[in-house]
């Protein structure tokens, strides 16, 4: 007859440890799920208000620039259609040097409210650090401000660094915008500085 085994009883150590050992890995694991899925949710989040931040970034529609008298070192030319320069005490000129601020459509290049006097402007102006520069979209909501130097892409005319600096037709048009494609380094500076983007090369 075949030796009988006993039975190993239920409060024994093995058993103990063996089933603490279970427990543990199996709350690790919950742990580790757990902390997978927070990761996915807040990867999520982060992505959907990327997605949100890059919709608005290329629904920009306006650019609306401010810097007043005691920030520029040079200023506004202005002349009428037949290239003869204006003073300032014979007309009203569409841009004021005194006072320099415009809104332009960033799809045309167009500066919005221009006057019907046939006179176009040649503007060349060093802007210090308290410049304003708003963005907008199509319905005027505000898409990202910011002040200081001027922004690169402003300088169409010339690139001397830091400067406003383009010429207009007597439409309002800034000439050389589409050209350029001022828009695209709109787009690039604003995924820049709103997006964090740092293979956004917007100065070049």
């Amino acid at each position: 007859m075949g030796k009988k085994w006993k039975q190993r009883p239920k409060n024994d150590k093995h058993v103990q440890n063996f089933s603490k050992t279970k427990i543990d890995k199996r709350n690790k694991i919950k742990k580790k799920t757990k902390k997978e899925n927070i990761n996915k949710e807040e990867q999520t989040k982060e992505e959907d208000k990327r997605e949100k931040l890059e919709e608005k970034i290329y629904n920009v529609k306006y650019l609306s620039v401010y810097v007043g008298n005691e920030d520029c070192d040079d200023g506004v030319e202005t002349y009428r259609e037949n290239g003869e320069k204006v003073g300032l005490d014979e007309e009203d000129p569409p841009l004021f040097y005194g006072d320099f601020g415009f809104k332009v459509d960033v799809d045309t290049g167009r500066i919005l409210d221009w006057p019907d006097t046939k006179l176009y402007v040649k503007v060349n102006m060093r802007v210090h650090d308290t410049g304003f520069y708003d963005f907008y979209d199509k319905d005027n909501n505000k898409i990202y401000e910011t002040e200081g130097y001027a922004p690169p892409f402003l300088e169409i005319s010339t690139k001397y660094g830091e400067d406003i600096c383009f010429d207009t037709d007597v439409n309002g048009f800034i000439l050389d915008w589409k050209e350029k494609k001022i828009k695209k380094e709109i787009i690039q500076y604003l995924k820049y500085h709103m997006l964090n983007d740092n293979n956004t090369l917007w100065w070049n």
